[in-house]
């Protein structure tokens, strides 16, 4: 349909030539565990009042991530794990299926020491964005991402990155 959208990522983006910053040691934690949540094509007001996200509210911490345009999810997948935005990362549509260049939360976390896990009933982007940095990748079957998650959970590790795709799929 639209066949120049691949032409639009950036494979080698400038931020690649950037040597990362390697912490001499560990910092101390914060916590003892981080769950991220990320639910593609929720909006927040329409989260607002939903009991389980609500309880996840109050457990946690709720941060709204702005899209950029067009709205796709993996330039937004990586502005929210790397912190870095469509223009400067290279990832600009949803066609960009390598392994990332650059610095993000995974492997910030993978290089402190903290066991990384992701779970998803819908799409492979994160282990095909960061790669190796995730220890026990699942993509699950359709319907299989409460098990999965809890499995993850269960298994200890510190960072779990859950991203549901109902609600991304049903926007479609």
């Amino acid at each position: 349909m639209f066949g120049y959208l691949p032409d639009l990522n950036l494979f080698a983006p400038p931020l690649a030539r950037v040597a990362p910053v390697h912490d001499p040691a560990p910092p101390a934690r914060l916590t003892g565990r981080v769950v991220l949540v990320l639910v593609d094509g929720l909006r927040l007001d329409t989260s607002l009042g939903l009991p389980f996200l609500d309880g996840l509210r109050e457990r946690g911490i709720s941060a709204r991530a702005t899209s950029h345009y067009p709205s796709l999810s993996r330039p937004n997948y990586v502005s929210i794990v790397a912190g870095v935005p469509p223009e400067a990362s290279g990832v600009r549509t949803n066609d960009y299926a390598r392994r990332l260049p650059f610095d993000s939360l995974i492997e910030r976390a993978t290089r402190a020491g903290r066991s990384v896990a992701y779970v998803s009933d819908s799409t492979n982007a994160l282990p095909q964005l960061f790669g190796g940095d995730l220890d026990g990748a699942v993509a699950t079957w359709p319907g299989g991402l409460e098990v999965a998650a809890h499995n993850a959970l269960a298994t200890g590790h510190d960072l779990v990155i859950i991203l549901p795709g109902e609600v991304d799929l049903a926007g479609h």
